[in-house]
């Protein structure tokens, strides 16, 4: 099927669900010192499985929890 014809079937489904969250595997990914804040929120929200993170954010984060 042309990639024209496909995207035109494509039906958008909008954010999901938040109980959907909790029941998948998410893995968040974050690089830069600049997202260290967000990345924190999202980690005490308590729907992510897994984290994926650059060296100097994670000692940042590190000292960030640790307070």
């Amino acid at each position: 099927m042309p990639f024209r014809e496909a995207a035109a079937q494509c039906v958008c489904q909008g954010a999901p669900n938040l109980s959907d969250l909790f029941k998948s595997d998410i893995i968040l990914l974050s690089a830069g010192t600049a997202k260290v804040n967000a990345t924190r929120a999202i980690l005490k929200a308590g729907f992510i499985t897994g984290l994926v993170i650059d060296a100097d954010s994670a000692r940042q984060l590190d000292v960030i929890l640790q307070r």
